[in-house]
Parts: structure tokens; C-alpha cells; sequence
């Protein structure tokens, strides 16, 4: 049985994170390699706990096991912890482009700043509204276009910066097939679902 649930998943990332910071400035003091080492450290538990929230509720529909029931339930607390892990990854992409703005993070293109500052918009919204007051302000009908077009944008994003890096570096290519997969799962549970609910309405 699997005791690590609801918000201490959350604290158990953020812990994880500082504890992993604090190693990784300690060791390499405030430079520009331990700024990458934490950016891609929080650029791999963000995807992570992202893929884990995105498929939660099609492994339970598909699979019903019970790890799948556990993601299903704890669905909210991976999304809080993938948007807590994306802010401390863009807290140290700041950093980095402040005191190392001769990298290329600082040369990035004015379309992919525009995406990145909507997505992590969407990230904010989405995370105000997992707690139960914001969510019943908002509508049900909201929260769910909300919560869709944003789980799709990040997605999206997702792959288009890891397939860009996968076309450099094969590291990332096991990436891009876990969030193929991921999506995957969500298609096949649509067509799935679509014979049920056609039959359910007869």
C-alpha cells in the first residue's frame, strides 16, 4: 500500500528539490553549471509529474489497477507538485539569464518567450483553481475548458522543447516517447469511452 499521498507528495517534491539544490550549489557554488544542473533537474521532475497527472485518470479507465487508482486520486497533488517544480525551474532559468546572459537562454526568440510566458500562465491558473473555493467560483464547465486547454498546451510545449533537444541530443528521446505515450493513452481511452457513451445514450 502506498502511504506517501495528497499533500505530502507536494512536500515531498518541494523537499526533494531544495535538498537537491542545496547539494548542487554547495557543490558547485553559485555558477553558471550549477544553474543548468538545476535547470534540468527541475526540467525532468516537471515532465515527470506532469506525464503522471496528464495519464492518471486514462490508466484508471484503462487498466484499473491499483497504482492507476492511486494516480487517479492523487491526480490534484501531481499537478501541484509539477506546477511547484516548473516555477522553481523557471525561478533558476531567470537566475541563469540575469547573471549569464550571454547564454543562449538569453537569445531566445520573441514566439517562444510569448508561448513559454502563456504556459506558465496557464500553470498559475490552473494551479489557483485545484483548490475547492476557486474552482466552485469559477463553474465546472470553466474549470474543465481551463484545465484541458491547459494540460494540452503544456503538453504541447513540452514536446516541441524536447524534440527540438532530442534532435541534438538522443538523452532526450526517451522523453519525447514518454510523452507520445502519454498521449497515447488519453486517445485511446477517448475511442474507448466513444462505443460506451453511444450505447449508454441508446
Amino acid at each position: 500500500m502506498i502511504s506517501i499521498s495528497a499533500w505530502r507528495i507536494t512536500g515531498l517534491v518541494a523537499l526533494v528539490l531544495v535538498i537537491t539544490s542545496f547539494i548542487s550549489f554547495i557543490l558547485l557554488g553559485f555558477s553558471e553549471e550549477a544553474l543548468r544542473s538545476m535547470i534540468r533537474a527541475t526540467a525532468a521532475s516537471s515532465v515527470l509529474l506532469f506525464v503522471l497527472a496528464f495519464t492518471a485518470s486514462s490508466l484508471f479507465a484503462l487498466f484499473k489497477t491499483r497504482w492507476a487508482r492511486y494516480l487517479l486520486q492523487n491526480r490534484r497533488y501531481l499537478g501541484v507538485s509539477f506546477a511547484f517544480s516548473h516555477f522553481v525551474h523557471l525561478l533558476f532559468l531567470i537566475l541563469l539569464m540575469k547573471f549569464y546572459p550571454e547564454g543562449s537562454l538569453a537569445k531566445l526568440h520573441p514566439i517562444e518567450i510569448g508561448l513559454a510566458s502563456l504556459t506558465y500562465l496557464f500553470i498559475l491558473a490552473m494551479t489557483i483553481t485545484s483548490f475547492d473555493p476557486p474552482r466552485r467560483w469559477l463553474g465546472s464547465k470553466a474549470w474543465q475548458w481551463l484545465h484541458s486547454i491547459g494540460m494540452y498546451l503544456i503538453w504541447l510545449i513540452f514536446l516541441e522543447t524536447y524534440g527540438k533537444g532530442a534532435l541534438q541530443d538522443a538523452a532526450y528521446i526517451p522523453v519525447v516517447f514518454l510523452l507520445l505515450a502519454g498521449m497515447g493513452l488519453r486517445i485511446t481511452r477517448m475511442i474507448k469511452s466513444k462505443p460506451d457513451s453511444a450505447y449508454s445514450a441508446r
